[in-house]
């Protein structure tokens, strides 16, 4: 009787311990996350051992080839895909339950998604720093979402950006004065203006075209236009790189695509000193 009893009691401790971890299982979008978010700098430096000592073309080359194929990110619904992944890069950190906008910089609720709120025109969706109209505007293709260049934002600042080349001057944005607009071009707060640039140089090596989904994409130092694979302006990029360094979030947020999402870095967080030795002012 007792050991029945026993057996019973056992059978009903394993059925908890199983709903328990039922109940604690990562959404199947998502790897579970690791206790780190750190890398050794022995890693790091065997991560880009081939592109040591190289510059110029060389150098992009041997970047590209270490960042390519990397883990491809579904876009998602809800808090899913890309959608989820940006409620973690992108957290407030004084407010956990918060994602930062990327331009207007403002602190709101990560569940204040377009997706769940369609009608609410201060919800945010997902931008592409790199404009998707710029010749990936394909949801399988890797660069639509990639996380080194997505960010949450407004979804009415989201749509007067568009496509535009970013660049300095212009007049206060009506909805967010930190926000500079001219005809053709977008110039985002000085604080973000670094890990803008940093992300548009990382999409100039990883995408070269080497493959049929993915463009050959490249910064210039001119006005572009929708449909082809270029974004200005170069001069200002370089500047915003020097202006805005590295800092530790978004060395974090590095960290936090290497690990848990991607398995890709961006060179220009690790190394911001590559910048200049593949590209110049013109």
């Amino acid at each position: 009787m007792k050991k029945r009893l026993f057996l019973g009691l056992l059978l009903a401790f394993g059925l908890f311990l199983g709903s328990c971890a039922n109940i604690s299982s990562p959404p199947p979008d998502f790897p579970t996350p690791p206790q780190t978010v750190t890398t050794p700098p022995s890693f790091l430096e065997a991560y880009y051992a081939p592109a040591q000592n190289l510059t110029g073309s060389a150098l992009k080359a041997a970047l590209h080839n270490i960042i390519k194929n990397h883990t491809i990110v579904p876009y998602g619904t809800s808090g899913s895909g890309v959608w989820g992944a940006l409620m973690d890069l992108d957290e407030d950190p004084n407010n956990t339950n918060n994602v930062i906008y990327v331009y207007s910089r403002r602190s709101e609720p990560k569940n204040r998604t377009q997706y769940n709120y369609p009608s609410d025109m201060d919800a945010w969706n997902r931008e592409h720093t790199f404009p998707k109209s710029r010749s990936f505007n394909n949801s399988k293709w890797p660069a639509y979402t990639d996380l080194h260049h997505m960010r949450p934002e407004d979804r009415t600042i989201n749509s007067s950006r568009g496509d535009r080349d970013f660049k300095s001057g212009g007049e206060p944005h009506s909805e967010s004065p930190n926000i500079k607009v001219a005809p053709g071009t977008w110039e985002p707060p000085d604080e973000i203006k670094g890990d803008i640039a940093r992300g548009m140089f990382y999409m100039a090596v990883r995408y070269e075209g080497t493959s049929a989904n993915e463009p050959d994409l490249e910064i210039v130092n001119r006005a572009t236009s929708s449909g082809e694979p270029n974004i200005g302006y170069l001069n200002d990029l370089l500047a915003w790189h020097d202006l805005d360094p590295v800092d530790d979030r978004e060395r974090l947020r590095n960290e936090k695509i290497y690990q848990r999402y991607q398995g890709n870095r961006n060179p220009f967080v690790d190394h911001p000193e590559w910048v200049r030795l593949i590209w110049t002012e013109e």
